[in-house]
């Protein structure tokens, strides 16, 4: 069950990445001139959202194997 724990150990560095990059999008998105920022740092929240979708899939798979 190693597998199991690292891939819920990167689940949650891909969780802790995308909060940070949020962060980042609301503060660029309060600044009058930071809408390139704030479309970026909302681009790379929702990526790494999907990067953490992806390894939980991984997960069931192999729990259910």
């Amino acid at each position: 069950m190693k597998i199991i724990k690292d891939y819920v150990d990167k689940i949650e560095e891909e969780l802790c990445g995308a909060k940070e990059y949020a962060e980042k999008y609301v503060y660029y998105k309060a600044k009058d001139d930071g809408q390139q920022w704030s479309s970026r740092f909302k681009e790379m929240a929702n990526d790494e959202l999907r990067h953490a979708m992806n390894i939980h899939q991984l997960a069931v798979e192999e729990i259910d194997r």
